[in-house]
């Protein structure tokens, strides 16, 4: 059996790390042998994923993270040119073109690289929607590292999307840099066009709040026991985000020129804690992780999302989430004017 790198789990949801494709390139780094500064958060920095609201328009089809849904050439370009390297993406495997990749994964597993993979297990969410990462084969199986799993599962082969890490395209970028851009591309994050199904940032979090009052819950199927689709993957998308992963403080210790930062780190606390607020604050001002939150939090229930009076409260703090956004993106004109 061939195994690459150490085995560990990919992501580790109780610390934020809700973002597949950044555990998966995490692994990658470590098996390029970089170090440990090209972590979990490095990625989503990069990608910004960890600054970036998104929202379905439809409510059948959940919206995961920016990398996920618009994981093109733009997209995965900055996170490869990161690490200086190259990339091949597949997708649209099918069964009957699936066999034709296999030899090429195994070449890649011989050299010592991963392969980034999506799809798998029919059933299965956490292969069938999200990333993983083949590290290993034998002469029946592929070897995934799963998300939160500590060692790799046998699992025939069922991918649908690949993708291979490639040659070095440049010399390594300094990762000083790399913070440093990343922050500077957050307004353009916040303030990102809607597509026809999706938008980003400051609208999302404005589509996500009239949602509940503009009478579009109406057709929510009677016998859809789970609503997760209409406020649950939100208020984990505001909480996975709520304080930039870290991202300005990084930054800011690299940068100490970079002063409007001191700026912007306050107003990421306070989404944190509308995220809070909205997730788990009980009547006494107490985290209660079980039954805490705005009529529910994460436990929301049906009627209430499709009542608008009931959730003008929510909608309301949703709405404040857009607007300390919008002042993020004031106090970058401000720092650009001066």
């Amino acid at each position: 059996m061939k195994m690459v790198g150490s085995p560990r789990v990919l992501c580790d949801g109780m610390k934020g790390q809700n973002y597949w494709l950044h555990g998966c390139m995490e692994y990658v780094a470590s098996c390029l042998g970089l170090d440990r500064r090209y972590d979990y958060w490095f990625f989503s920095a990069v990608a910004g994923d960890s600054v970036t609201q998104l929202y379905s328009r439809d409510i059948s089809a959940p919206v995961w993270y920016l990398s996920h849904e618009l994981a093109g050439d733009v997209q995965l370009g900055k996170i490869f040119n990161a690490i200086g390297r190259k990339y091949t993406r597949y997708t649209d495997i099918t069964d009957k073109t699936r066999g034709q990749f296999l030899s090429q994964i195994k070449t890649s597993l011989d050299h010592g690289l991963p392969v980034i993979a999506r799809g798998g297990s029919s059933g299965n969410i956490s292969m069938d929607i999200e990333y993983n990462c083949i590290v290993g084969y034998d002469t029946e199986a592929l070897f995934y590292l799963i998300c939160s799993e500590k060692s790799p599962q046998s699992v025939a082969p069922q991918f649908t999307e690949l993708i291979f890490v490639g040659e070095p395209c440049a010399d390594l970028p300094a990762i000083e840099q790399v913070y440093r851009d990343a922050v500077m591309r957050v307004p353009e994050w916040l303030t990102m066009p809607s597509t026809d199904s999706i938008s980003f940032g400051i609208q999302a979090f404005y589509d996500w709040a009239d949602s509940f009052e503009n009478g579009s819950l109406s057709g929510l199927p009677e016998d859809q026991p789970d609503i997760w689709n209409v406020h649950g993957t939100y208020l984990c998308m505001l909480g996975t985000n709520g304080g930039g992963g870290g991202l300005f403080e990084r930054a800011l210790h690299d940068h100490p020129e970079m002063r409007f930062i001191e700026k912007i780190i306050p107003l990421y606390t306070e989404l944190s804690e509308i995220f809070h607020i909205l997730a788990y604050r009980d009547s006494r001002g107490n985290n209660d992780y079980a039954n805490g939150g705005m009529l529910g939090g994460f436990h929301i229930a049906r009627a209430s999302v499709k009542d608008p009076i009931l959730m003008k409260p929510v909608c309301e703090k949703i709405r404040e989430a857009a607007r300390i956004s919008e002042k993020i993106v004031d106090v970058y004109r401000k720092a650009a004017s001066s």
